[in-house]
């Protein structure tokens, strides 16, 4: 079996935190890291009609720790719906990014705040942001929304 596979089938990260926001502060000061602004619960468009485009820019914010490299980070927009026999169906995944973030060790949290543009929405539902990483293709972490008429 090839060595670097296994390398990375090895690998762990944590994630403390995964939220959505409307906007993100950082001051400069490594001590001081992000502030959040206008946690997103729900999203509604402006004209109440579907399908439609959130141009407003949002953040999704993360806490991570783990192993430390070199990690290609994405971001996955999923319609989530109920399916007949209760099962919940997921519908087509939307990708944004990649990001490439850097882990420096177990024992440090790093934060990340991937911006996210023209956020495609069908219909009102629950709608799940999924972060996800290339080198890690079973590992994701999940918040949820939900997009009202």
């Amino acid at each position: 079996m090839d060595e670097d596979h296994d390398d990375e089938a090895e690998k762990e990260i944590a994630c403390r935190h995964l939220l959505l926001c409307r906007t993100i502060w950082f001051t400069g000061d490594l001590d001081d890291g992000f502030s959040l602004g206008r946690l997103v619960v729900h999203l509604r468009p402006q004209e109440h009609r579907f399908p439609f485009i959130c141009e407003t820019r949002l953040f999704l914010f993360c806490q991570l720790y783990g192993d430390p490299g070199e990690y290609t980070a994405r971001i996955e927009l999923i319609p989530i719906t109920m399916g007949e026999d209760g099962e919940q169906v997921e519908g087509e995944h939307t990708p944004f990014g990649p990001w490439l973030i850097p882990l420096y060790g177990q024992e440090f949290v790093e934060s990340f705040a991937f911006p996210l543009y023209k956020l495609p929405f069908g219909s009102p539902g629950i709608y799940e942001f999924r972060l996800v990483f290339d080198e890690l293709p079973d590992w994701w972490a999940a918040e949820r929304v939900e997009v009202k008429e």
